[in-house]
């Protein structure tokens, strides 16, 4: 039991003592918890604001032990599993994050890179040593970035990639310069986003909803553009984009009220759902081996989660406020969901 309502996601995390998973997660008050498989609070610390970052593990000192990697608006935390701060944490920030950090392990020698965007309109690349990167000069983005840096390596290019709230694209390499230029736009707001990564620029594309023109659209980084309708008579919906189907390319989810839709990459149905009760604008995919699971929650908390057929909803028990994790937490062999209700962290086995 927290202290308080839980404001995250629980967050599954190795405990590379032991192997097994153990949980993460943040309180109203702005605390922090480490819990054990066996569901004892380890530790509990409060940081200067909420989360804004996923939780990163890294392994610092190269030692094959692994820290907490996360950051808030002011600061950048590094936390041992002891809850104790690694030197030189926490880094607090020269200007305010408007987004969650980034980790980059380019040549995967645990030689890392802290990527954040701030108030300024700058990126800001960090060793971690917290230290800045020398050499990166860009100067600036049109807008504030809100979500978080992604970097990939396209026919053996480096492209730090970042797209503001004007919807502006830009694919910088390891000194700032920006690599691309793609004139089309790419709006976040309100809308479900996704990259889908190719062998070359010509392949890879953001895909997105377009909530108000019911379009399911496709931006190429070498400025094609491709835009399917979606034939749903849902306003408004919240909007996922993310693999349904076994074709490797991105689908759409749709939730509003009591109705769930799913279209292929082309605006094509897939499938449809009316659920008992409303449900919020959440969405989470579930893994348990090979099999996908959906999982959606409903106004009154209750957990709802469809197999890959989205046929009934599987049987749960569980009331959640916050979407959960499916984990093996214990060496038993056994899948368990892990679920947070308010102030609550349950298990239930899966």
């Amino acid at each position: 039991k927290l202290d308080t309502n839980a404001v995250m996601s629980p967050k599954i995390v190795l405990n590379h003592k032991t192997g097994l998973e153990e949980i993460f997660t943040q309180d109203l008050n702005d605390n922090i918890y480490l819990i054990s498989n066996t569901g004892k609070i380890l530790w509990k610390k409060r940081l200067d604001g909420r989360i804004k970052s996923d939780i990163f593990q890294i392994d610092f000192f190269q030692n094959n032990k692994l820290q907490f990697l996360f950051n808030t608006e002011k600061a950048i935390y590094l936390i041992d599993r002891n809850g104790n701060y690694v030197q030189g944490y926490p880094l607090q920030l020269p200007v305010a994050a408007t987004n969650g950090i980034n980790v980059f392990d380019y040549e995967k020698n645990r030689d890392y890179r802290i990527v954040y965007s701030g108030a300024d309109k700058k990126i800001y690349i960090y060793k971690a040593s917290g230290k800045l990167v020398e050499g990166f000069d860009f100067k600036g983005t049109e807008d504030s970035v809100t979500v978080p840096l992604q970097w990939e390596r396209i026919n053996f290019k480096d492209y730090l990639i970042a797209f503001d709230k004007g919807g502006a694209v830009y694919g910088l390499g390891r000194k700032g310069e920006n690599r691309l230029s793609v004139s089309e736009k790419i709006p976040i707001k309100n809308y479900g986003y996704n990259i889908q990564y190719g062998k070359d620029i010509d392949k890879t594309k953001f895909c997105f909803y377009d909530v108000a023109a019911k379009k399911m659209v496709k931006v190429f980084l070498n400025n094609k553009k491709e835009e399917f309708l979606v034939s749903t008579e849902l306003e408004d919906a919240a909007s996922f984009v993310c693999k349904i189907n076994d074709d490797d390319n991105f689908d759409l989810v749709l939730v509003k009220g009591k109705n769930i839709e799913i279209y292929d990459d082309r605006g094509s149905l897939i499938q449809k759902v009316e659920t008992a009760t409303e449900l919020k604008p959440f969405f989470r995919q579930l893994q348990k081996n090979n099999e996908t699971y959906y999982a959606f929650i409903d106004k009154e908390n209750n957990l709802l989660i469809f197999s890959a057929n989205w046929q009934e909803p599987e049987k749960s028990t569980a009331k959640c406020s916050q979407l959960p994790a499916i984990e093996m937490l214990n060496d038993d062999g056994y899948f368990y969901l892990i679920g947070i209700h308010n102030d609550l962290v349950s298990c239930y086995p899966f």
